[in-house]
């Protein structure tokens, strides 16, 4: 069966922009199976979902719709390509702080503050129900990544709290880690160059040669992404990335067909 393991950064962009999305479904429409994996989820969480819950609370905090667009949309700001897609794209919602008065400015901070709360949840939902035919969670059986977003009274509980093994972590990744993921490492160090790849590699050594080491977090996670996302989604004959760099070795590596995806129509932007 011709399956695809779609990489978290295909799954950001279905939201971004409608032409990335159209190419993106063209390409996945190619495949009989399209597959994510838990570690896939818990990335879609660090990025959407918590850029969403903060600009959330910022326009809580604020008040105003405008200032907290303008706060939050510096070009300094980590991030601040993704909250552009997010306002122009999810909230829908743009306006200028020179020609809007400030009745408006509130009553748009709470109307894009209301949309969030039912937003983010769907989110989640569309990522784990509606996004591809499976989602890889049996082997990593990440904790964080099985926490859906939760409102409480005004605000959603904490995102993605620290990792504390045996009180809010029972995930196996240090295992499959051990398992899986040494050989995998061995072959990228001899077949490439980047740095985020390589990072990966010398956690994974380090997770195998200290048996000990049983109390990685989610961004320890997070460094080992893409490989841990690969050998979860192993069974998958494709993957699909815009990530060149990192993901050729390690498709080459588990024989797996690599399916670049780019989007010319933004060139020169």
């Amino acid at each position: 069966m011709k399956s695809v393991l779609v990489d978290t950064s295909i799954q950001i962009d279905r939201l971004k922009a409608k032409h990335r999305k159209d190419r993106i479904e063209s390409a996945l429409s190619e495949f009989e199976f399209t597959l994510s994996t838990g570690i896939s989820v818990l990335e879609f969480k660090a990025t959407v979902i918590a850029e969403c819950i903060l600009i959330h609370d910022t326009l809580r905090q604020k008040g105003h719709f405008t200032l907290a667009q303008d706060v939050l949309l510096e070009k300094n700001a980590r991030q601040v390509k993704l909250r552009g897609h997010i306002f122009r794209n999810i909230i829908r919602i743009q306006e200028s702080s020179f020609t809007i008065d400030e009745q408006k400015d509130r009553l748009l901070a709470e109307q894009a503050r209301l949309q969030l709360q039912r937003i983010i949840p769907r989110l989640y939902t569309w990522f784990m129900e509606d996004s591809v035919d499976a989602i890889q969670t049996s082997e990593v059986f990440c904790t964080r990544a099985s926490e859906e977003p939760k409102l409480k009274r005004v605000a959603f509980s904490t995102n993605l709290p620290l990792c504390k093994t045996g009180e809010n972590k029972f995930c196996k990744v240090e295992q499959f880690v051990r398992e899986k993921a040494a050989t995998l490492a061995a072959m990228l160090r001899s077949t490439t160059d980047s740095q985020q790849v390589l990072k990966a590699c010398d956690l994974i050594d380090e997770i195998v040669s200290d048996a000990t080491k049983n109390d990685l977090s989610h961004g320890d996670c997070r460094t080992l992404g893409d490989c841990l996302i690969a050998l979860e989604g192993r069974t998958a004959s494709h993957a699909l990335s815009t990530n060149q760099r990192d993901w050729i070795p390690i498709c080459a590596a588990l024989n797996k067909e690599f399916v670049p995806m780019a989007y010319p129509e933004d060139k020169g932007r």
